[in-house]
């Protein structure tokens, strides 16, 4: 039997929380309280299977589309570009050597000029002559060897999955480009020395050019390992008709 609570003070609020009335449920609604939603997370957005993955390094990257992918991407050559320019260059800087062992005295090994050549240097006056005409060829040597190095860094020849490309220019850029299924030929032509150097001629035949200069009859020159490049652009061909399966 329990022990009945004694009566409240007059004048002093009970403490002791009021008492259910008989029957009523004492369990406590928890549904009344406020319950903060879960925290949403954002979904991680998945790389689209349009976009290329190889990026080019020659060619200006926003020129490609999306979904273009990089097939074959190369430089001329610097053995049709550079070696003759490169020759003429050694070729003056020994002859001006000599000019200066000839006015001024050098190196014992350096031959002199011969002859009346040798004789006339001797003056003061023909001596400031031929130092002038020394530098003035040396100038031009470098000169010639800049243009053909320049002709050889501007050019790019590139071959994606839809389109042949050429690129030219250091600061300003230009492009040429012939659709894959445009194309009717591709010509190569190689010399002997070409051959065991490994880059030749290519001649692209195609209906008609792209945006630009027409492609059509136009050759390819220092094109390095130009069977490949051939080779290259029928499989292109063969994938966009549906013969090979697509690149991946």
């Amino acid at each position: 039997m329990g022990v009945p609570s004694p009566p409240p003070l007059p004048g002093v609020a009970s403490t002791q929380p009021p008492t259910p009335p008989p029957g009523a449920s004492s369990s406590v609604d928890l549904s009344a309280s406020p319950v903060p939603p879960a925290p949403v997370i954002p979904e991680i957005p998945r790389p689209s299977t349009t976009s290329y993955t190889k990026l080019p390094r020659l060619l200006k990257a926003t020129y490609m589309v999306q979904g273009e992918k990089l097939l074959w991407e190369t430089r001329p050559t610097r053995w049709y570009y550079l070696p003759l320019p490169t020759l003429i260059l050694v070729l003056i800087i020994v002859l001006d050597a000599v000019i200066f062992r000839t006015v001024s005295g050098g190196p014992s090994f350096l031959p002199a000029l011969p002859g009346p050549l040798g004789s006339a240097a001797s003056g003061s006056l023909l001596a400031h002559a031929y130092e002038i005409t020394a530098v003035l060829l040396l100038m031009l040597g470098v000169i010639d060897f800049g243009i053909h190095w320049l002709r050889y860094a501007s050019t790019v020849y590139v071959v994606t999955n839809t389109r042949v490309i050429r690129q030219k220019g250091i600061l300003g850029k230009d492009f040429d480009e012939v659709q894959l299924l445009q194309i009717r030929g591709v010509d190569v032509s190689q010399r002997v020395w070409q051959r065991l150097l490994r880059y030749g001629m290519v001649k692209i035949s195609a209906e008609f050019g792209g945006s630009g200069q027409a492609m059509g009859n136009e050759q390819w020159a220092g094109v390095p390992k130009p069977i490949e490049f051939e080779r290259t652009i029928e499989e292109g061909q063969q994938r966009l008709r549906g013969i090979l399966p697509p690149v991946k």
